[in-house]
C-alpha cells in the first residue's frame, strides 16, 4: 500500500464511523471523537480537573484551520482550542479542546 492510498483510506473514516457536530465560529463540521476525558493534572494552585477532548475533522470541511485559542462548541459545552495538529496536507486536522466550563 502506498502512502497516498493510506491517506485516501482515511477519508472513509468520516463516512463509516458515526460523527458528532463541532461548531467553530459560525462553521459546523462533523468530527470524530478520539479522546474525551477529565484531566487530573497538577497545576500551580492545585488539581486541574477540566474536561478535555481530542477530535479529528476532515480537512476538506474546514477551508481554514482554526487558530489556537478559538472558541468551539461540542456536545453542548463551550471549549477553547488548545492545539491544532496538522501533520500532512492530506490528513485530518486533530484538535485538542479544553473545556471553558467545569
Amino acid at each position: 500500500m502506498t502512502a497516498q492510498q493510506l491517506l485516501n483510506d482515511q477519508r472513509h473514516l468520516f463516512r463509516d464511523l458515526p460523527t458528532e457536530p463541532l461548531t467553530v465560529g459560525a462553521l459546523t463540521v462533523p468530527c470524530l471523537v478520539v479522546d474525551d476525558r477529565e484531566s487530573s493534572d497538577w497545576m500551580n494552585g492545585g488539581l486541574d480537573e477540566k474536561p478535555r477532548a481530542t477530535v479529528i475533522v476532515e480537512r476538506s470541511t474546514m477551508p481554514e484551520p482554526p487558530k489556537r485559542g478559538a472558541l468551539a462548541n461540542y456536545r453542548g459545552i463551550s471549549w477553547r482550542i488548545a492545539e491544532v495538529i496538522r501533520n500532512h496536507a492530506n490528513t485530518p486536522l486533530r484538535l485538542n479542546l479544553e473545556s471553558l466550563t467545569q
